[in-house]
Order: C-alpha cells, then sequence, then structure tokens
C-alpha cells in the first residue's frame, strides 16, 4: 500500500509491504550542502529558517547565504525529523527516534511492524532546543506534523502471499539477540579450514531459544511454507514439486506427514553427478571387453538430500514403501542443475495454488540467504505450473551433444552422452591420485 501526506513544509511518501514501511520524507525547499549526500542530514546539519510553515518562509531556506532575508523570522538549526508510529488496530504508540535524537535521513524504514495491521506515523521537524528551555533535551519538535496512514499486507488472504525472511540481511540484530550462544566452528572456506565464530541456532543447547532463533530468522517463511503443504488434507489432494537442494528436515517431514494423511505426493528432485572409474585394489576395474567400469557418483546437493530423505521415519510400512518408491522422481538428464522449487496444490484434479520463490528448502535457503517465498493463490498460473511440472517430470533430455560439425545430435541424454566420450583415464592417470 502508497500514502501521501503533506502540508506548507513538510511531504511525507509512505510505501507499506509485509513486515517494514519505508518512509520517503521532503522538506520543501531544503537542497543539501553536499548534493552527494543529498539523503543525509548527519554531516550537514542545515541552517533553515523554521519560524513559520509558509512557502515564503521555505522557499528562503534553500539558500544558506546571509543576504536572504525574511521578516520578522530567526535563523534555527534544522537536524532532522521526529516520526511517532501509532498501531491502530492495538491503540498503543511507539516512538521511533532513539533516545529522543532525531533521524537524520530523509528515507526511513520501519522494519518492526507487523502484517495485517493499521499504522499511523506523525512525523515532525526537530531543531536544537534553545537554551530557555526547560528540558535535558538536546532536539525539540517544530511546527506543523504531517500524518500518514498505511496497512501492511497480510500474507494469508488475497491472491498474493509474500515471505521475506530475515536471513543476513537481520545479521547485526541476530547477533546482539543471540550472541551468547556464539561458538567456534572449524569451517572450509574456499578449501582452507578456518576457526569462524558462528551463532548456529540449531546448536543452542536450549530447546525454547534455539526455536525462538529459528523462527526469528524464517520470519514467517519456513511457517507458510509448512502451512502450504498442510492444507493437503485426504486423498482428494496432490502435491507435486520440483526441488534442487533439499535438506530442510521441517519441509521435508511436511511432505512426509502428507503421504501419510493420503496425500498424492510427488516431488522431481535434482539428480545429478558425475563418472568415475571404479578402482579395487589399486588398480582400475575392467569389463570382460577390457574396458573400464565406470560409476556413476551423486553430486553433493543430490547425496545430501538423499541422506535427509532417507531419514524420515513413518508408522505404517505401507507410507515408508510410499515415500521411497512412489514419491521422488530424479531429473538427471537436464543440461545443468535443475534449480527449480516450486509446489503446486491440486484439489479433485484441479491446479488451485503455487508456492514459489527464491528459497531452497535448506536450512541456509529458510534461515541463512535472504530469500523470499511467493504463495500465487490462482488457478491459472497453477495450470501453467501444472504443465511446466509434468515436463519436468517426464526427465526428458537437456541439450543435446553436438556433434564434430556443430549440428545437434540425436535425442540421447546428456549423462549417457558424456560418460560414453569421457576417456578410459588409465593413460593419464593413476588409481593412486583418485579420492
Amino acid at each position: 500500500m502508497r500514502a501521501r501526506n503533506e502540508n506548507d513544509v513538510l511531504s511525507v511518501h509512505a510505501i507499506a509491504g509485509t513486515h517494514v514501511v519505508l518512509l520517503g520524507l521532503d522538506v520543501k525547499g531544503y537542497e543539501s550542502p553536499n548534493p552527494e549526500s543529498s539523503t543525509d542530514l548527519s554531516g550537514a546539519m542545515t541552517r533553515l529558517t523554521l519560524d513559520s510553515d509558509s512557502k515564503e518562509i521555505a522557499m528562503a531556506a534553500r539558500d544558506e547565504l546571509s543576504s536572504i532575508k525574511v521578516k520578522n523570522t530567526s535563523r534555527k538549526i534544522f537536524v532532522g525529523f521526529a516520526i511517532d508510529r501509532r498501531d491502530v488496530s492495538a491503540g498503543n504508540s511507539v516512538s521511533l527516534n532513539f533516545d529522543r535524537k532525531p533521524i537524520q535521513k530523509f528515507h526511513h524504514g520501519d522494519y518492526t511492524v507487523l502484517p495485517g495491521r493499521q499504522y499511523e506515523y506523525t512525523i515532525r521537524r526537530m531543531i536544537q532546543a534553545p537554551r530557555s528551555y526547560s528540558s535535558s533535551s538536546k532536539f525539540v519538535t517544530y511546527g506543523s506534523p504531517v500524518v500518514v496512514t498505511v496497512s501492511t499486507e497480510d500474507p494469508t488472504t488475497g491472491k498474493h502471499g509474500i515471505y521475506f525472511n530475515r536471513g543476513v540481511a537481520g545479521s547485526k540484530a541476530y547477533s546482539k539477540k543471540f550472541g551468547e550462544y556464539r561458538k567456534y566452528h572449524l569451517v572450509n572456506k574456499f578449501g582452507s579450514l578456518q576457526w569462524k565464530p558462528i551463532i548456529n541456532p540449531r546448536s543452542i543447547s536450549d530447546p525454547e531459544e534455539s526455536k525462538r532463533a529459528l523462527a526469528w530468522l524464517s520470519r514467517g517463511l519456513e511457517e507458510a511454507l509448512i502451512q502450504f503443504i498442510s492444507q493437503a488434507d485426504g486423498k482428494e489432494y496432490r502435491l507435486l514439486a520440483t526441488v534442487y537442494e533439499f535438506t530442510h528436515e521441517e519441509t521435508i517431514q511436511a511432505f512426509a506427514s502428507a503421504v501419510e494423511r493420503g496425500v498424492d505426493v510427488k516431488i522431481v528432485r535434482h539428480c545429478k553427478g558425475s563418472y568415475h572409474p571404479r578402482v579395487k585394489r589399486n588398480d582400475f576395474v575392467k569389463d570382460g571387453n577390457g574396458k573400464v567400469i565406470k560409476d556413476w557418483i551423486p553430486d553433493d546437493p543430490t547425496q545430501s538430500a538423499k541422506e535427509t530423505i532417507d531419514k524420515v521415519g513413518f508408522n505404517s510400512l505401507e507410507h515408508a514403501h510410499i515415500w521411497q518408491h512412489d514419491t521422488f522422481i530424479e531429473r538427471k538428464h537436464s543440461a545443468g542443475i535443475m534449480h527449480n522449487k516450486f509446489i503446486i496444490l491440486v484439489k479433485n484434479g484441479k491446479p488451485m495454488q503455487v508456492w514459489t520463490g527464491s528459497a531452497n528448502p535448506t536450512d541456509g535457503g529458510i534461515y541463512g540467504q535472504s530469500n523470499v517465498g511467493h504463495i500465487v493463490r490462482d488457478d491459472g498460473v497453477a495450470s501453467q505450473y501444472l504443465e511446466y511440472w509434468e515436463r519436468l517430470s517426464q526427465d526428458l533430455p537437456g541439450r543435446k551433444h553436438l556433434d564434430k560439425k556443430g549440428d545437434k545430435g540425436g535425442s540421447e541424454p546428456m549423462d549417457e552422452s558424456n560418460e560414453q566420450q569421457q576417456p578410459d583415464l588409465e593413460n593419464h592417470i593413476t588409481p593412486q591420485s583418485i579420492h
């Protein structure tokens, strides 16, 4: 939602999202002495004529030269803004000024709002307090305020639901809130082992504090993803998904629980790797024709996903069998990585909703990196995603291999084509060097 309001001197433009309201502020006639930092007042405590809210007085403030004369006015130092926020729904008010100090930006973000609320912002100018002022405060508000009212988005209703996590964008605040749980971990950084201080929410010994840290980083992203999956309840539902990295235990458990509820769950997952010569007793293993036998070795995302999938337990052997043998479709023959990540909710054969966005279902994707989840409650969009999902589920070959003339070859999958053309390596590498 967007809203504007102004008086003769102040102008305010507010833009509300789900968890943030951005305020664009302007003092009419203001020109920064430093054009390179025109949005920052901290280094430019500009002298403005503030004794009147008339346009003539505001325009006089454009020029810092003492030759500007305005009748019956005096010069005061404009130092920033005072911003108060009132939660219309709850009826409480707070000041956004830390320690009663002025906000010295023409662009201010309020990151403490809640979804689906109406907020009223009151903005005033601030000046240095006169010497005769009785309060201990160095700054006071001045002139007529501007009031602007906005409503934050409610992602649980309407066609679109948008969920941004905090992730790395909130790292400084996260460190302040949970810094007591910081521990040093040995990590591999660009091939070099280093000790790094890390606040791993999973490693916090207090279960409640661990849960609170995870929820703070997720800021509703994980909860919305789990809730989306939980909508499917019964045999009339299908959940058709695609995943790349797939190691977030809560998401995987949500899919497994859907299987136990009788939902038809089908997940197309990234499944890539490379062929490596088989070695036994320090020598290459060959077939009856003397050709080196090669084994397919999964890449890290493929192997990590398989290990997490295999950890899930079930109350019945029937559901365990469905999970292992009738849920996952391996996408092996794409030209590159299969980086899709979306879920289609289908009811009685009709596509209803889609979960999409940038977040991989991993701890890093939900808690660490800055990501977004996007629910689209539209059967037309869901039908388009279903058409795409059906093509992916066939594991069709990706880019065809080029022959020596540059022409595309047959429909042979890339992996098989590459395997056939890979040299046996015995003349180029010794078994001892294979790890």
